[in-house]
């Protein structure tokens, strides 16, 4: 491992100490170099000159196992790269929602689940989102027909009369309150707080979204959307 350029003390030697690239390119010795006889051994002008980064590495255990020097991933606990891992390293950690752990459960279908992840987070390709990318055409309900509302996911999977009708019969077979006036992500988190379960309404939401395909068009099959 290259004493000056890798990451073995939190940072390269070379950042720490602020070598200029034109030096730094010079410097190349593997750490070994520094451990004659299983011990640091930091030259006496480096300890003065440098007094926190030659602590540091002075304070660094050594292995007394010989070993092949491996690379690890800093931000995991196990040192392995994993792609969460690289994920949460390259962005912020988004924040954690209740009702995504009824999502990715065995019993749930991947391709549901995956619709329900989409709809949840508003990521379906409905007209008014359409429009937001620049698609120029007029946001319309294709089930009700309704210019006022748009073609939007709370609209479609909530507020229409198609799907109202769909959440009127669930909320007298479950004994639970009217979902008129929720949000589809509130809809959701009010839905996972009740006692039955909510793979219940994960497949009338996949069975809303067959039967609106088959609506808008025609010309599909019923298979084809299984």
């Amino acid at each position: 491992m290259d004493f000056w350029h890798k990451n073995w003390l939190g940072d390269s030697i070379v950042n720490l100490l602020q070598i200029p690239t034109i030096a730094a390119q010079t410097l190349h010795c593997p750490v070994q170099w520094f451990i004659p006889n299983s011990n640091w051994s930091i030259a006496e002008a480096h300890t003065s000159a440098f007094p926190d980064v030659s602590a540091s590495i002075l304070q660094l255990p050594l292995s007394i196992d010989e070993t092949d020097n491996c690379m690890v991933w800093p931000s995991s606990s196990t040192g392995h790269m994993t792609i969460a891992a690289a994920y949460s390293y390259c962005g912020p950690a988004l924040p954690a929602v209740s009702w995504a752990k009824h999502l990715w459960k065995s019993y749930v279908p991947p391709r549901i689940a995956t619709v329900a992840l989409r709809l949840l987070w508003d990521r379906l390709p409905t007209e008014l989102e359409l429009q937001k990318r620049c698609f120029h055409i007029a946001s319309c309900c294709s089930l009700c027909h309704s210019f006022s509302h748009g073609e939007t996911i709370t609209h479609l999977f909530l507020h229409c009369d198609s799907a109202k009708g769909l959440w009127t019969w669930l909320a007298c077979v479950s004994c639970i309150s009217s979902f008129d006036g929720y949000i589809h992500l509130e809809f959701w988190t009010y839905v996972v707080s009740q006692t039955f379960g909510p793979q219940f309404f994960l497949l009338s939401y996949w069975s809303f979204l067959k039967y609106g395909m088959l609506e808008i068009f025609p010309d599909l099959r019923a298979k084809d959307l299984i």
